[in-house]
């Protein structure tokens, strides 16, 4: 059998787990889009990389 104190020590590290997690992907998320938006060096798409590979040849 689990002990009490262990199952009530488990389920506030999930709470808290889960709350943390729920804090941050929004921020994450919101932190990505504003970084998409105001990069001035955008993500290397495939069309760039081929093209590049295309002029090495």
């Amino acid at each position: 059998m689990i002990p009490v104190v262990w199952y009530c020590q488990f389920s506030v590290l999930i709470g808290t787990g889960l709350r943390f997690v729920a804090v941050v992907i929004p921020f994450v998320a919101v932190f990505e889009a504003f970084y998409d938006r105001h990069s001035f060096h955008p993500r290397p798409t495939e069309n760039y990389q081929s093209d590049r590979c295309r002029r090495k040849l």
